[in-house]
């Protein structure tokens, strides 16, 4: 009985492992959706969506014009995006997608690019940003995945390494800026990182065209230069604007093993988006750059009260299969994989409806602070 038992249980182990494999050969052969990039982005592709539950089993990426009439959905940078260089919409595909991506904020789309989004009335069916309201979300990191990555933080650099490491050899902060007169917030933000060191006596080290010292340029360096610091001013150039959360705070801050000091972002965004209790945000200070200092100099003389900040980095994540991203500074991926998980799942065939008003649709939500005229500002786009 034992022996028959034996022989059937491995005859059906034998059997469901051979459909098994038929199965995913099967899935393996299918035609993956196609993505188009329609215009060239600000640096070179080369990363590709991988066949992951979080990516929706992957998609191919493609920049052929050719390709328009296959491709399941097209994708038009922002920057690169005007009337005169789209398709025509009245031969746009039953089963395609046009979406308008845009990773800028919408102070620096309006004043800096100076976007006519109006010319794209009725031309896109979807947005694809970093505002928890786009039609695809296009975070630097997904929100949904964000104790993954916070781990994957951890486990990149530090996993090894007790609290105490980070505390070790390290003094006063960093900044690094390239804008300090052109954007009007820009110019805020450096007259407050000014203050903190002249007022409030506080060492802060300012590298870049706003300061007078220079960086390392590959990554690596950069990041073993910035970890001698304890703190790191995620200041940002544009003030308020919704879910507007950029790599000053998630790279420059959290990434190289800083406590990022948060201003621009506003608390609510903050609160809503970043790790709890792994930074200090101006606002808690009145925005007062001498209470601010007096507390990071507290902080400088108290490593219990310092290594609190970091204890977002030794938790485990609930939701590991979440992060699509094979390195860290690939967030575009992130936007890419939404797309492709949602086309995978159909959707795209049943989303004829198109945006009416581009302009309304992106500047709409936003305060006035966030879309306050900035002055001196350079024309670099229409």
């Amino acid at each position: 009985m034992v022996f028959i038992l034996f022989c059937l249980q491995s005859h059906y182990y034998e059997a469901t492992k051979t459909n098994i494999k038929a199965i995913w050969k099967s899935r393996a052969g299918l035609k993956k959706p196609i993505i188009l990039d329609w215009v060239s982005t600000y640096h070179k592709r080369n990363w590709h969506l991988p066949a992951t539950k979080a990516c929706g089993g992957g998609c191919e990426l493609t920049t052929d014009h050719n390709r328009l009439d296959e491709s399941d959905a097209v994708i038009f940078y922002m920057k690169g995006t005007d009337a005169k260089n789209k398709p025509d919409p009245t031969k746009r595909k039953p089963h395609q997608v046009f979406a308008w991506w845009c990773h800028e904020s919408p102070s620096t789309v309006r004043h800096y690019w100076h976007k006519a989004l109006t010319e794209h009335n009725n031309f896109f069916n979807v947005t694809m940003h970093f505002r928890s309201d786009s039609d695809i979300i296009s975070a630097m990191i997904p929100h949904t995945a964000l104790d993954w990555y916070l781990h994957r933080v951890g486990s990149l650099q530090y996993k090894t390494a007790i609290l105490e490491n980070y505390i070790v050899k390290k003094l006063g902060s960093a900044w690094v800026a390239s804008d300090c007169a052109i954007v009007k917030h820009a110019r805020e933000r450096h007259e407050f990182v000014k203050r903190i060191k002249n007022e409030g006596k506080y060492p802060v080290e300012m590298y870049g065209k706003c300061g007078d010292k220079e960086l390392p340029l590959s990554n690596t360096k950069f990041f073993d230069f910035l970890r001698t610091f304890k703190f790191y001013f995620a200041f940002e150039n544009t003030l308020d604007c919704k879910d507007y959360l950029t790599e000053k705070f998630w790279y420059n801050g959290l990434y190289a093993g800083l406590v990022p000091v948060v201003w621009g972002t506003s608390k609510e965004t903050a609160e809503r988006i970043a790790p709890p209790g792994s930074y200090i945000h101006a606002a808690d200070f009145g925005n007062d750059p001498v209470r601010l200092a007096d507390h990071l100099r507290m902080l400088e003389s108290n490593d219990t009260a310092y290594k609190e900040y970091f204890q977002y980095k030794i938790r485990e994540p609930e939701n590991p299969e979440d992060l699509v991203q094979d390195d860290m500074f690939d967030y575009e991926v992130n936007g890419y994989c939404h797309m492709c998980k949602l086309i995978r799942q159909g959707w795209n065939k049943n989303h004829s409806q198109t945006v009416p008003n581009l302009n309304q649709n992106f500047f709409g939500p936003e305060s006035s602070t966030c879309l306050a005229l900035t002055q001196h500002m350079p024309k670099l786009g229409k």
